[in-house]
């Protein structure tokens, strides 16, 4: 690096070139520094618009905190704009984990920093949320969660063959192994789910293995799987048989699973996918460049521009759909956005 710097700064080749043989810059201490102002100058350029005049994003630094409160994590983070000159004022988004000290909705990260910036909007991730919200409803019905242990295990069991490129036919042996397991035991607080595997099993045992490999819909009606019959009689689940109470397969299957899983998607869609950060996402969603911006729309950028009203002035913000209108008349989309 010493050698690259020589060689296109004159002044630094001079000052080598007169200085002692033993000036090698290779010092533990002189290395750091030198390595610090690298990374001074890159991350220098990386905070602003590149070449082309865009903004990427880019990581900028890790911090160690001696503790994890809001305050603490708040007073760090000003600390390292402030390091980089970069203003509070000019946040325009957060995203943080769905940890209370950072989503707090009174008192967390987020709050703190909303109060003193009404634009710097929190947004959790929400590849995160949707992941929460499938364990919550998984957890919500014992059929659903047998459901999604079955399928760990036999993901797990399979996993080491499929490390090793095995065909699906070599993999094969390894979820039927896992399915006699449940089979024999029927663990799981569901018997409906375990009734379903052992006639699977029973149907498998009962035919060739070449017919495992064709289209799971086709494969279910070819084996003539047993499908229960809805108008049956069946003890209700979680209560004692000696009480004698019965209600259909259809009322288990619709009441105590369908509709316990809908009520919780519900419910846990209200809760994750709060209405503020849904709005703010859909608008910037028609700044896509998929499909040759497909999703581009006029008013949902006219209510960005309201939505970010301290940076538009008030005429801006009149006759910016007028304008944008006029704009994309005339224009290709491509040269649109470049504008």
């Amino acid at each position: 690096m010493v050698d690259w710097v020589k060689s296109n700064d004159e002044k630094v080749r001079d000052a080598f070139d007169r200085g002692p043989k033993n000036c090698t810059m290779t010092s533990g201490d002189i290395q750091k520094k030198l390595a610090t102002c690298c990374a001074h100058g890159v991350t220098k350029v990386i905070m602003f618009l590149n070449d082309k005049g865009k903004f990427l994003e880019r990581f900028i630094t890790l911090h160690h905190v001696k503790y994890t409160t809001s305050e603490t994590l708040k007073g760090a983070l000003y600390g390292i704009l402030d390091c980089h000159t970069l203003s509070i004022s000019r946040i325009r988004g957060q995203g943080y984990d769905r940890a209370s000290n950072m989503r707090g909705e009174f008192n967390g990260l987020q709050r703190k920093i909303l109060v003193e910036n009404l634009y710097a909007f929190y947004v959790h991730c929400y590849a995160h949320r949707l992941q929460l919200l499938v364990v919550s409803v998984a957890n919500s019905c014992s059929s659903i969660q047998d459901f999604f242990e079955y399928i760990s295990l036999i993901v797990t069991t399979t996993s080491a063959s499929y490390k090793r490129k095995d065909t699906l036919k070599e993999m094969w042996s390894s979820v039927l192994e896992v399915l006699s397991i449940i089979d024999e035991d029927g663990r799981g607080p569901s018997q409906a789910a375990v009734y379903d595997v052992k006639a699977w099993l029973a149907t498998l045992r009962e035919t060739g293995w070449d017919d495992l490999f064709i289209d799971v819909q086709e494969f279910c009606f070819a084996q003539s799987i047993p499908v229960p019959n809805m108008d049956e009689e069946i003890p209700v689940r979680r209560l004692s048989r000696r009480e004698g109470r019965t209600v259909t397969n259809l009322h288990h299957y619709r009441a105590e699973i369908f509709y316990v899983a809908v009520n919780k998607i519900c419910v846990e869609m209200d809760h994750r996918f709060c209405e503020g950060s849904n709005i703010v996402l859909d608008c910037f969603s028609c700044l896509d460049p998929k499909n040759s911006f497909s999703k581009f729309d006029v008013d949902k950028l006219a209510r960005l521009a309201n939505i970010y009203h301290a940076d538009f002035s008030d005429d801006d913000r009149g006759t910016m759909r007028e304008q944008l209108e006029t704009y994309y008349r005339q224009h290709p989309l491509k040269e649109f956005f470049q504008q």
